[in-house]
């Protein structure tokens, strides 16, 4: 995650009686969660699938070898960018420095592994169907937290104010720090939407749905496995 930090200036004072700098206007906060098409990938065998690291833990406990014949891959992605405003006092050159616009964009790019040799019949189906609930899981649950971050950025961001004044030497460490408040604010949301994506994506891999699997898939795994023992 990595940010863009801009800022405009503004040739003006913000230093109220006091010395109080005030912030100018509201700042804008962009929250854009995106999903892109689906992609399919139907070249790997099920031992490379199997071999492909999954997050969910298997519901049939530790020490159970389960073959793997579908995998969906959909992390979150995630950047953003700051762009700050700041303005100087012309009698005692003191700068005041805000946060003027903040956007995020958090991208899920799914893509759907079937091993080869299962993309036919209910089998087929059945395995489609399944990972499309893991992305689809995803999609809700990124759309969620998406709200809560701009309302966790939101509180950040009128918690902070307009700083200052401060010394023209100390603005690069004063931007620093506001751009690690604004981190802060998007890590903890961040952190309860990975959490909640887990805990979701678990209860989809349930025993339940494994045995259904296996059950619908058995003619089929049974040909597979015998088309290997021929080389």
């Amino acid at each position: 995650m990595l940010p863009t930090v801009l800022e405009t200036m503004a040739m003006f004072t913000l230093a109220a009686a006091g010395g109080q700098c005030i912030l100018p206007e509201a700042p804008v906060i962009n929250i854009k969660p995106t999903t892109a098409n689906i992609q399919y990938d139907f070249s790997k065998t099920d031992a490379e699938l199997t071999a492909m690291k999954s997050n969910t833990i298997s519901p049939y406990g530790i020490g159970v070898d389960l073959v793997t014949k579908g995998l969906r891959h959909d992390k979150p992605e995630m950047s953003y960018n700051i762009e700050f405003g700041s303005s100087q006092n012309p009698k005692n050159g003191t700068f005041c420095v805000w946060y003027k616009q903040i956007n995020v964009d958090i991208k899920l790019s799914p893509k759907i592994f079937i091993a080869k040799g299962y993309n036919k019949g209910k089998c087929g189906q059945f395995i489609l169907e399944h990972e499309k609930k893991h992305v689809l899981v995803d999609r809700k649950v990124m759309n969620k937290y998406s709200k809560m971050m701009g309302q966790s950025i939101q509180n950040a961001v009128n918690l902070a104010g307009a700083q200052g004044p401060y010394n023209y030497a100390q603005i690069n460490e004063i931007r620093e720090s506001m751009q690690k408040h604004i981190e802060s604010a998007i890590n903890s949301v961040l952190l309860l939407m990975k959490n909640e994506m887990n805990q979701k994506q678990q209860a989809i891999d349930s025993k339940e749905e494994y045995d259904e699997g296996s059950k619908v898939c058995r003619d089929l795994t049974n040909a597979v496995n015998r088309e290997k023992s021929r080389y």
